[in-house]
């Protein structure tokens, strides 16, 4: 049993991470790091913030990824098939206390074989339908990918559970339409994503 570290900055930081990172899903090229929330929580919190990107895989080991020590990280060939996860060292100034936390981790990184620079795309509610939709900038660049490589898309959409993912607990629901509309009260209390 360790002691609880006596600053109450660092208690209270510690206690709001959420410690997800955005996105789970991931291919090489991709960018990853933690979600808005946490980097600004981090941001305001007035402690010092050292970063160790790890892979491995769930429930086995973890290795550090040398220098891979930035609040992101690009997802490298050397990743494929592994979990990302990023330990983070939080130190208040005042009281010289330490403390480290790691992330959940990512889903295992994919290849990306078509050499496209891939992104995650984002979704918009629009609460007069109840309907899921691409935002109008990630609807754009995917046109755009679509349109200047000659390539067709395929959508699938997924139910998921709280603290689960598309491949974690991930049920399709709609399928070949970039929209989904929300079913009450089928949905209620999931989060949704759309797989392109």
């Amino acid at each position: 049993v360790q002691t609880a570290p006596s600053s109450t900055s660092l208690v209270d930081t510690l206690n709001a991470l959420h410690r997800t990172l955005v996105p789970t899903e991931l291919s090489v090229g991709m960018s990853v790091s933690l979600n808005q929330q946490d980097i600004s929580l981090l941001a305001q919190s007035g402690l010092s913030v050292d970063y160790q990107w790890r892979s491995g895989e769930l429930g086995g080991s973890w290795t550090d990824i040398l220098g891979a020590t930035d609040s992101n990280y690009v997802a490298q060939t050397t990743d494929v098939g592994d979990t990302l996860q990023l330990c983070l060292t939080l130190t208040d100034g005042t009281s010289s206390e330490s403390e480290s936390v790691c992330s959940y981790p990512s889903q295992a990184v994919t290849d990306n074989t078509t050499g496209y620079a891939l992104r995650t795309v984002y979704l918009k509610l629009d609460s007069l339908s109840d309907t899921l939709s691409l935002r109008d900038a990630s609807q754009t660049w995917l046109d755009n990918l679509l349109t200047t490589e000659n390539l067709t898309a395929t959508y699938q959409w997924y139910r998921i559970p709280q603290d689960g993912s598309i491949d974690s607990g991930g049920a399709p629901v709609g399928m070949g339409s970039n929209d989904y509309t929300l079913m009450t009260p089928v949905d209620v209390g999931y989060q949704h994503a759309l797989r392109v």
